[in-house]
């Protein structure tokens, strides 16, 4: 058997049932921070197309020693799915083995874009921010500002949540999930 006849396929759903923590992703991002100053991670410049209005296309590259693998990551951005109740953001990520350049798995980007994205910037917050803030606000409701919420609850000790957002569900949404607070 090849090794493509083994490729893994990660949908969402798949990729949320692995459980991965905000605070676990945190100190994945502050690992891979550390591994990218000492060279021992590197990225290349996100690439970026715009081939109509409001619609762009991205990708990202980086690779690791530890763990040995290459990941690519495509994203596509249109802001008018958001009037047909559609999300607005979709990607994938395909991973590779870093010696044998082989892909071992395609996975949903969406969940892991966002967790990603909300923990590097719970890492900045936590070593350039206060320690005890109890007050974050968010100018927009959507994906990014549930899992930034997420992220930052598990660093600080919030009890108050400001929201500025356009989707009236997604500031619902928002809103109750910040009520347990």
């Amino acid at each position: 058997m090849s090794e493509f006849e083994t490729l893994l396929y990660l949908n969402r759903a798949d990729v949320e049932s692995l459980g991965i923590s905000a605070a676990e992703t945190v100190t994945q991002i502050e690992h891979l921070c550390r591994e990218r100053d000492a060279e021992r991670v590197l990225n290349a410049p996100k690439s970026l197309l715009r081939p109509v209005d409001d619609v762009l296309f991205m990708s990202t590259l980086a690779v690791s020693e530890d763990p040995p693998y290459t990941a690519i990551k495509a994203l596509g951005v249109n802001a008018a799915n958001a009037h047909q109740g559609m999300e607005t953001i979709g990607s994938t990520i395909t991973l590779f083995d870093r010696r044998t350049a082989y892909p071992v798995a395609v996975m949903d980007g969406a969940w892991i874009t966002e967790i990603r994205t909300a923990a590097l910037s719970a890492v900045a917050a936590k070593h350039f921010g206060r320690k005890d803030s109890e007050t974050i606000a968010f100018i927009g409701s959507g994906a990014q500002a549930r899992s930034h919420l997420d992220a930052f609850l598990d660093l600080f000790p919030l009890r108050h949540v400001r929201i500025f957002g356009r989707g009236e569900t997604n500031r619902r949404i928002l809103q109750e999930k910040s009520e347990s607070l």
